[in-house]
């Protein structure tokens, strides 16, 4: 069976605090991103499901040296996340496998599960919004991971 993890940007593979505190200007992202990307990429096709401008966060995948991790049919960019995740979901609807996705806000999780049911959840717990109250009206996400490096046996277990 074939498997798509979608990633969010922010908090969850860059480090957009460090960003902030450099002034934007040192792309930077965290330690345990590039080994499991790489691994990752292995056994399962990796996309992006994230918010913000389309070219800066293009750029954050590119000053990473990141972006040749993931397919060009699943990058997905938008103004705004909750708005378009629907949307951007809808083209998923027929995929023949697995989708995952993984994110630092439990809102937009609780946005995709009521998008695609079928899809897998995962909270991130970390970045600017960690051990904060996230209100998402008694949502449960499917998964929560501490370390990037704890997604690979969720996905070898899942089929």
């Amino acid at each position: 069976m074939q498997k798509l993890i979608l990633f969010d940007i922010d908090d969850v593979l860059f480090d957009t605090n460090r960003f902030k505190k450099s002034s934007l200007t040192e792309f930077h992202l965290y330690p345990d991103v590039e080994k499991t990307l790489a691994e990752l990429s292995q056994i399962t096709l990796l996309g992006i499901l994230s918010k913000g401008n389309v070219e800066f966060q293009n750029k954050k995948l590119i000053e990473t040296k990141i972006i040749h991790f993931f397919s060009k049919d699943h990058l997905h960019i938008v103004a705004q996340k909750d708005a378009n995740l629907i949307n951007e979901l809808k083209k998923y609807k027929n995929f023949d496998g697995k989708i995952f996705f993984v994110d630092n806000l439990l809102i937009n999780l609780s946005h995709a599960k009521h998008a695609l049911p079928t899809l897998v959840t995962i909270f991130f717990n970390r970045g600017r919004y960690s051990n904060t109250n996230q209100n998402t009206k008694e949502f449960f996400p499917d998964i929560t991971i501490q370390n990037l490096n704890d997604i690979i046996p969720v996905i070898n277990s899942k089929d």
